[in-house]
């Protein structure tokens, strides 16, 4: 069972804690974080295990939820290292998020590990690959990428990394 601290509408920590597969009622919220590790116009991403219960089998990158008592930045560095067996050290908020059910920090890192040192958590992660820009779009219109990062590249990570 994995705990969750619930927010209201304007990211406002409440006193409910609830299981994670617990259903939210309208106008709770919980946090989760995306981490995209970018450098040199090259995106690392990651193919999500068969085992997963929420879309099995395709790209994205790193992603998860913000545990009961923890910080998102403090989620942001464990799911980085359960899925990928690295420590990001140098990663900077880029947005906050407002979706359905909860509130997604956007982080971004030019910290690209090298290949031998990722180790991948096969219950989370299948295989990743590093690529560039060019490939990522064509992943993405040929229905290769998660579809919940689509909207938050083009907006907020694709300005920035063009704009280096």
């Amino acid at each position: 069972m994995e705990l969750v601290d619930i927010y209201n509408e304007n990211m406002l920590k409440t006193d409910i804690v609830k299981d994670r597969g617990e259903e939210l009622l309208q106008g709770e919220y919980h946090l989760s974080i995306h981490l995209w590790i970018i450098s040199n116009k090259k995106i690392l991403i990651q193919k999500r295990s068969i085992n997963k219960k929420i879309c099995p089998n395709i790209w994205s990158i790193v992603t998860g939820g913000v545990v009961s008592g923890e910080t998102a930045e403090q989620a942001c560095t464990r799911e980085c290292f359960e899925e990928l067996g690295v420590k990001i050290t140098n990663k900077k908020i880029i947005r906050n998020m407002k979706r359905q059910y909860d509130f997604v920090n956007i982080y971004l890192t030019n910290q690209m590990p090298n290949i031998e040192e990722i180790i991948i958590d096969p219950q989370e992660v299948q295989e990743f690959k590093i690529v560039n820009i060019n490939t990522f779009e064509q992943m993405i219109q040929d229905g290769e990428i998660i579809e919940s990062i689509i909207e938050e590249y083009y907006k907020y990570i694709k300005p920035i990394v063009i704009g280096e």
